[in-house]
Parts: structure tokens; C-alpha cells; sequence
């Protein structure tokens, strides 16, 4: 059994660098490892306990050095490229849906044209280079059909930033030509110059057949998509503890390293951290549905100037991309995805180049720096996997010109290059255990709970919240407004008592067994918590009946099952030492659990802030009277967590 779980643990680690499918770096690393040599591995290679030097040796030492820096050499810039036969493909076929009404079809077409699209300038053969103007200006036809102006005069603007013409004529003579071989569909619009009533620049405004040239349409000066900014915390601003509210502080103990702890009473509801990511990233299967920056659902993408291997929601996010990370992700993306690198290992390649070189020492967060990495209990074997991925990171970036002069193929890295590797090699510890997937929820088409499902976008790393320890009956829920991860509490809490959430296994879900293997080789520790102290039941064995009503003693801890004692008759407390009466304690459990029913009714009816109302008064009363487990309560977080979360990102799909 103990072989067994060291196996699981082997696999789960090696997960969280490279994905199950095979790719370049798996080949590579198995081929690395097998010239080493177990021997070399183990007694060589474990000696060193310096991360720059577990880097300097993959390039310098005898052993493995010609492999590593043969298979380096031959590292390229990989990335899809623009089309702009594929835009103009795309746009073509838009106008035949949009001839027959088909809205949302074409909406997709002339989206895939907009991200294809090369810039102005770059294919003079095609379009007159006007492919991405072209599809913008079709794009927004299609908005204002559909009466979504304000994506319309987005992409007005977007193209105005392309060779559009600002004169106050119909259309300059290049793309009045180009319209003419496309569609006579387009020629029943016609384009009239206004100044919008914001401080915004004049631009073009589309208008259709339905209205008149006088016609004003209201923009938005904010065309953000990003919603965390709406979202505040319950109490004060932590000033010690950053993106937290003042109800928690972060402690520190040998047993559990640092953790949150409540310091004044929490109630379920409570927003305790609204946080931004470090760094994050999405899965590949979402790039095409998703914003590269802060991972809203897209409706009009952009893309970045270059590839087409991203798309953004709008200029914001693209520019704040293009202008960090992106700007070296570019040329090597399709390279990263293909060589079956973890998502995970995106992040921690993510974490430098958003940063660059330049960024002062003082501004650069150190938090995620202080967190755990379990490094004394790494096997070499491990060490040398992720000193490999560190080496093929370092090589991608040597290949985006990342620093000034990078070091030629032959030569050994020089000192600047050795400490971004040494970082990377500290990222893709660290995110081993400190890392939380972002979801939004998936609505069905006919319920907003019955059906709807979390859907995991993507990996991101949040330093305050990775501070919060798990429990197998966590205290809070997290749901995900926008890029900002969000903390909210789900029962009660008293000054002193750990806020802790939960990795993965739920004590009404798993068994103690499979909760303890799932963590010890998933996280590498054993849960210690009250759940699987005491061995609580799951759902197909719980009742109300182990519920356990708390003492009316002020400042007692006792606890009574009222199953083998008479409620109305007066008991002796083992605790206070006290003669009591539960009669009151068992009155007030019945109103919960009365509570919990209509608060099930209203999420039933999808009247959410009334079940949330409803949910967390009952919550709240249930944990001043008694302690779980406790079937309908266990169900009646559940459902909050719920409702809670359809406060978050949520999307309902569509039929086209």
C-alpha cells in the first residue's frame, strides 16, 4: 500500500509539470533522465541544494550537458500567423448568414475574421490591406442589427485605427471597392460621422435601414469587462493582510504553517478576500472562447496584433497583454502548448515574463516567494524534471530576445540568465501547492441550478488566498467575479478559529480513506480536521440525528446529542458541571432546519437573493445552537455555496 501511494504521489507531482499527453518535453526529460542515470541522479544531482546550481548543472555538468544543450539548440518560434485569405474566407461567408438573419452565425465568422486578420500594411495583395477594417466595420453591422451598440461602436473605433478614412465622405475609395466585391447587402447602410455626448474622440457610426441620420447613439466611456471592481469586502480594509477583509489575520504554527484565523465573529455571506491574480492562465481549449488577460467569456474578441494564437475582450486587456507578457509569449505559444507542458508550468513562465527584466526589485511582489514548496521532501528525480523545464523555459526566452544580449547555444548561461531560470525552477515548486483553477458556471438552458456545472478555465496563482488551509468542511466558498478570486463565508466563525476552504475531497462526498490519499499525494500533507478527526459520515449515511446542541452555559464547549436525552427535561452538563434545559437549543434547530426548506423553495424559484437571505439567517442561528455534522445544514451550505456562486462569472450557452 505504501509503494502504492508513493506511485500516486509520483504522478500527482508529475502532473503539475506536464500533462498526460505526450509532447516535446516529455521525450526530452525521459531521455535526460535516462542518460543520467539513476546512480548520477541520486548521488550526484541530490547533493546540490542550491536551485541556481541544480540549473547550472543541467548546462555544465559532463553527465547530461551535450543532451541538454544539443536538444536546446534546436528550440524555435512557433506561433499561428494571420491570414488574410482565411479573414477574408470567413467574412465572406459571415455576409451570406447575415443575408438570411442568422445573427449569431455570422457574429462568429466575422469574430474568427477580426482575429485572422493581418494588420493594415501587411498583405498588399489581398483586400488592399484592409482585411482587418474590413471585418471590424462587418462585426459591427452585425451589432447593430442585434442593437448592441456599444460593441458596435467599438469596433468602429477599431477600425478608424486602420486606414479608415476621417473625412466626412461615405467611404475612401479602397474600401468603397473592396465592399463592392463582397455584398450589395452592405450598400442598404450608409455611415454618417457624429460626436458621441462623451469626451470620446468623433468617430463612425453605423446605422441601419430602421434609423434616421439624426439618430444618436449613447457610448459608454467605460467599455471594461472586468467586474471585480464592484465587489468589496464585509468590514474594513486588512491593512497587513493585502486584497483581505480586517475579520482575518494570517498566523503562523509549526503544525499548520501559515494559515488564516478569524479575529472578530463571522457571519455566512461575509466577503473575507476579493483578490486579483499573481499571474494566471487559461487552457488551451479556451483560448478561443475566453480573454487571454482577465479570462471574461468574449462576445467581441481582438487579437493581438501578430498571432492568431490569442484573442482578448477588448484594447485594455490587449494592450496591458501585449505590453508584458505577451510580447514574448507571442512567437512561441503554439511551441509551449505543443511540448505538453502542465498549465502550471505556464503560470511559472507567466510570473517572469509579465515582469521582465526591468522591473525594480522594490516594486516586485516577494509573498508567493514565502510560500511553502516542500522542497526538503523532493526526490532528485523530481528536482531534475523541473530543473529540465526550468532549462527549456529559459531557452524560449533567450529565443524572444528577453534579455538584451541572451548567450549563444554553445556557450553556458550567463549569471542574469542562470537567476531567471533559478525563479522559474522557484515558480514551479511553489505553484505545486499554492495554485487555484478558475472556473465560471455553467448555466442549463432551463434552470439557474438544476444542471448548472463549475467549468474549469484555467490556473491562477492568488497569494493572500493561498494562505487559507484546507478543511474537509471548509468555512468559505470561492467563486471568481471577473480575474478576481472571491472569498465568502458559508457558516459561522468565532474570533480565533481557522478560515479554512477546501482543496478537492468533501467530507459528504469521499470517504476518510480517499480523503487522505487524495491530499497526501496531491498536497503532501495529512488532514488533521475535525471531519476526518472524528470520521464523519458521507451523505448516504447522514442524518439530523448526530447533531449535537451546544450547552446554553455561557463560555461552555460542552455538547449534547438530544437524541438520548428528553430536551424539555433538565440535564446535568459534564462541561460547566451545570444543571440545563435543551428544550430551547432544540426549538431553534427545528426553525433551522424549517428555514433551510424555504430557503431551498426560493432557490428552487430562482429567487436568489431571498435564498441567500433566508440561507444565511438560518446558517447563522444553527451554529450558535449546535455543532455538525448535521444533514439539512451540510445541504443548506451547499445550496449557499451555490447561490453564491451565481454571483461569480456565470454563462448559459446559446444555440446558434
Amino acid at each position: 500500500m505504501q509503494d502504492h501511494d508513493e506511485f500516486y504521489r509520483t504522478l500527482c507531482s508529475s502532473e503539475t509539470l506536464r500533462s498526460g499527453k505526450k509532447g516535446f518535453f516529455h521525450d526530452f526529460s525521459d531521455f535526460v533522465t535516462q542518460t543520467a542515470g539513476d546512480t548520477w541522479t541520486s548521488r550526484t544531482f541530490s547533493r546540490i541544494d542550491d536551485d541556481e546550481e541544480r540549473v547550472r548543472a543541467v548546462f555544465t555538468d559532463a553527465r547530461i550537458r551535450d543532451v541538454v544543450v544539443g536538444t536546446l539548440a534546436k528550440v524555435k518560434p512557433l506561433y499561428r500567423d494571420k491570414d488574410a485569405e482565411i479573414s477574408k474566407r470567413r467574412r465572406l461567408e459571415g455576409y451570406q448568414h447575415i443575408a438570411i438573419g442568422q445573427y449569431e452565425k455570422a457574429l462568429l465568422l466575422f469574430s474568427q475574421a477580426v482575429l485572422r486578420a493581418p494588420q493594415s500594411g501587411k498583405n498588399m495583395t489581398l483586400d488592399q490591406s484592409l482585411a482587418l477594417p474590413l471585418a471590424l466595420l462587418g462585426r459591427a453591422e452585425i451589432f447593430m442589427a442585434l442593437k448592441e451598440y456599444q460593441f458596435a461602436l467599438e469596433d468602429l473605433r477599431l477600425a478608424t485605427e486602420h486606414d479608415v478614412p476621417d473625412e466626412t465622405i461615405l467611404f475612401s475609395k479602397n474600401i468603397r471597392a473592396a465592399y463592392k466585391t463582397e455584398s450589395n447587402y452592405v450598400n442598404r447602410f450608409f455611415y454618417v460621422r457624429i460626436q458621441t455626448d462623451s469626451e470620446l474622440d468623433p468617430t463612425w457610426l453605423l446605422v441601419g435601414p430602421c434609423l434616421s441620420e439624426s439618430t444618436r447613439v449613447q457610448s459608454c466611456p467605460n467599455l471594461s469587462r472586468d467586474r471585480g471592481d464592484g465587489t468589496s469586502l464585509n468590514g474594513a480594509v486588512n491593512s497587513e493582510v493585502r486584497w483581505s477583509s480586517g475579520a482575518l489575520e494570517i498566523r503562523e504554527t509549526a503544525a499548520a504553517g501559515k494559515h488564516a484565523v478569524a479575529t472578530v465573529e463571522i457571519h455566512p455571506g461575509d466577503i473575507l478576500a476579493v483578490e486579483p491574480p499573481l499571474a494566471g492562465c487559461l487552457l488551451p481549449e479556451f483560448y478561443g472562447t475566453h480573454c487571454q488577460h482577465c479570462y471574461a467569456r468574449l462576445r467581441a474578441p481582438i487579437g493581438c496584433p501578430n498571432c492568431s494564437s490569442v484573442a482578448f475582450c477588448g484594447r485594455k486587456c490587449r494592450d496591458i497583454a501585449v505590453g508584458t507578457y505577451h510580447k514574448y509569449e507571442c512567437k512561441i505559444l503554439a511551441l509551449l502548448i505543443g511540448s505538453g507542458m502542465s498549465v502550471l508550468s505556464m503560470v511559472a513562465f507567466r510570473m517572469v515574463t509579465q515582469e521582465g527584466l526591468e522591473k525594480d526589485d522594490e516594486t516586485i511582489d516577494v509573498t508567493p516567494y514565502e510560500m511553502v514548496t516542500h522542497e526538503d521532501r523532493r526526490t532528485s528525480k523530481d528536482f531534475l524534471e523541473r530543473s529540465l523545464m526550468a532549462a527549456f523555459l529559459l531557452k524560449c526566452l533567450q529565443r524572444v530576445s528577453f534579455f538584451a544580449c541572451p548567450t549563444p547555444d554553445d556557450e553556458v548561461p550567463g549569471a542574469d540568465e542562470i537567476a531567471v531560470a533559478a525563479l522559474l525552477l522557484r515558480n514551479l515548486q511553489l505553484l505545486q501547492f499554492n495554485a487555484h483553477e478558475f472556473f465560471e458556471t455553467r448555466l442549463s438552458e432551463r434552470h439557474r441550478f438544476r444542471g448548472s456545472r463549475p467549468v474549469y478555465l484555467g490556473v491562477a496563482i492568488y497569494p493572500t488566498v493561498a494562505r487559507f488551509n484546507h478543511d474537509c468542511y471548509p468555512a468559505v466558498m470561492r467563486c471568481f467575479v471577473g480575474r478576481c478570486i472571491v472569498i465568502r463565508a458559508v457558516r459561522s466563525l468565532q474570533p480565533g478559529d481557522v478560515v479554512a476552504e477546501n482543496y478537492g475531497p468533501i467530507f459528504t462526498k469521499k470517504t476518510l480513506a480517499e480523503r487522505q490519499r487524495t491530499l497526501a499525494g496531491r498536497y503532501w500533507f495529512q488532514c488533521t480536521c475535525k471531519a476526518c478527526h472524528e470520521d464523519w459520515p458521507r451523505f448516504e449515511n447522514l442524518t439530523n440525528d448526530s447533531v449535537r446542541l451546544r450547552c446554553p452555559t455561557p463560555g461552555c464547549d460542552g455538547l449534547h446529542l438530544p437524541a438520548q436525552q428528553r430536551p424539555s427535561k433538565m440535564i446535568k452538563c459534564q462541561g460547566c458541571q451545570k444543571k440545563i434545559c435543551l428544550e430551547d437549543r432544540l426549538a431553534c434547530l427545528r426553525e433551522c432546519e424549517a428555514l433551510y426548506a424555504r430557503g431551498l423553495a426560493s432557490m428552487e424559484d430562482e429567487r436568489v437573493d431571498e435564498a441567500i437571505e433566508t440561507l444565511c439567517d438560518a446558517l447563522k442561528r444553527f451554529h450558535q445552537v449546535a455543532c455538525p455534522p448535521h444533514r439539512d445544514t451540510h445541504l443548506a451550505e451547499i445550496a449557499l455555496s451555490s447561490c453564491l456562486a451565481d454571483c461569480g462569472n456565470t454563462w448559459r450557452p446559446t444555440a446558434l
